[in-house]
């Protein structure tokens, strides 16, 4: 009755009663746009330092850090701006993936520099009388380079697919198109080498 307090303890209670369900779902535009694309971007710059020169590792690992900094930026304003929450959500998960990635891509170029020094090959492995004075080397490494900067797209966009459904629709071109490239850069430098090896 109006002006009544409710008493748990008392045994009359009412028999009727209203039950209000809410369904809550926050909108994804806003974590899209603001977090996944600039990790996206992160990512695609700190893969770029691949393009330069094999030995020119202090740049590309300068580039590595820097955006490993970047990233863990990002990560305290994204840990601000979301509610807390007991368990790790697909914004937290996507973050260490690209922190592992871009580590990954630092120790790429540790591991091509040190090849380029030693004169390691990895053809060589295969064909033992390929590149016997290691003259092909840095050009090798840098075939690597190339092939690993679209298996870094490839993880980077499968793991975006795999945590953000509304990105869905992004998967198969994205991997058509990196197949393609692919491919392309594989004929690229296969033709390249047996013409600098023909030369040599």
């Amino acid at each position: 009755k109006p002006g009544d307090t409710f008493n748990p303890w008392n045994p009359i209670l009412p028999q009727s009663f209203v039950v209000l369900r809410i369904s809550v779902c926050r909108r994804p535009d806003y974590f899209i746009e603001n977090v996944v694309m600039v990790i996206v971007l992160l990512n695609t710059v700190n893969v770029l330092s691949l393009l330069l020169l094999p030995r020119s590792v202090e740049s590309r690992l300068a580039s590595s850090g820097t955006m490993v900094l970047a990233l863990a930026a990002m990560q305290a304003f994204v840990a601000e701006d979301t509610p807390r929450a007991g368990y790790q959500t697909h914004g937290q998960m996507f973050m260490k993936v690209s922190n592992l990635m871009m580590v990954a891509a630092g120790l790429e170029s540790v591991a091509v520099y040190i090849a380029c020094e030693k004169k390691w090959s990895v053809l060589r492995i295969f064909y033992r009388k390929w590149d016997p004075a290691g003259l092909l080397v840095e050009a090798e490494m840098h075939m690597w380079d190339h092939l690993f900067i679209i298996v870094y797209g490839v993880c980077c966009i499968v793991t975006v697919d795999a945590m953000f459904p509304p990105l869905k629709f992004l998967l198969v071109p994205c991997l058509f198109v990196l197949g393609i490239l692919f491919v392309i850069t594989l004929v690229f430098w296969v033709h390249r080498l047996r013409s600098c090896a023909a030369v040599i």
